[in-house]
């Protein structure tokens, strides 16, 4: 039970220190070197809890979401506030959306880990779960092909758009960009 114990120890403070050096330095200017240096751990362990530093970006970037779908089912349910999905969901991405480009630390991390192609690839599965919950609550009829199809027409989507602000490309607020997130979901 102790080594278990002290296993999930040891891979909460890499998490952390990656996390906090990510939002500091940034994902590509973070090494495990840094990280090394701040949780004075064997770099194996490292590779052992986590496969390599992209999985670690991903694991903090669905971290973050799970956390704001978290924060907003909290919220229905403090208010007595009858949960529903679609509105949830929308709220779900004003807040993340608000929060991603209003913090320049967490905007550089989210820009680097799209540029790197694991944005799309954690956001691929993160909308899995999503129209899981979608098909299951609204009793929709689509095949697993239509599913990942949809998935990545949305991943893709929501990468070049968010990818394109963020290089001030296209010139529109965080509340257009959640919208047009929301609409692009729901179409």
């Amino acid at each position: 039970m102790a080594n278990y114990e002290t296993g999930i120890i040891t891979k909460n403070r890499i998490l952390e220190a990656f996390k906090e050096l990510f939002y500091l330095k940034g994902y590509k200017k973070t090494t495990y070197v840094d990280v090394l240096k701040k949780t004075e751990i064997n770099q194996g362990l490292i590779t052992y809890y986590f496969k390599s530093k992209r999985a670690i970006a991903g694991a903090i970037h669905t971290e973050l979401r799970t956390q704001i779908k978290t924060e907003v089912k909290n919220f229905f349910h403090r208010n007595n506030i009858e949960y529903d999905l679609r509105t949830a969901t929308a709220l779900e991405v004003i807040i993340y959306s608000r929060i991603k480009f209003e913090d320049e630390n967490l905007k550089r991390f989210i820009y680097e880990i799209s540029i790197e192609g694991i944005f799309v690839e954690y956001d691929i599965a993160a909308m899995k779960e999503f129209w899981d919950m979608h098909i299951k609550e609204y009793d929709l009829s689509i095949s697993d092909s239509e599913l990942r199809m949809i998935q990545v027409r949305n991943a893709s989507l929501t990468w070049g758009i968010t990818t394109k602000m963020i290089e001030g490309y296209l010139d529109i607020s965080v509340d257009e960009y959640a919208d047009l997130r929301v609409r692009l979901m729901y179409q």
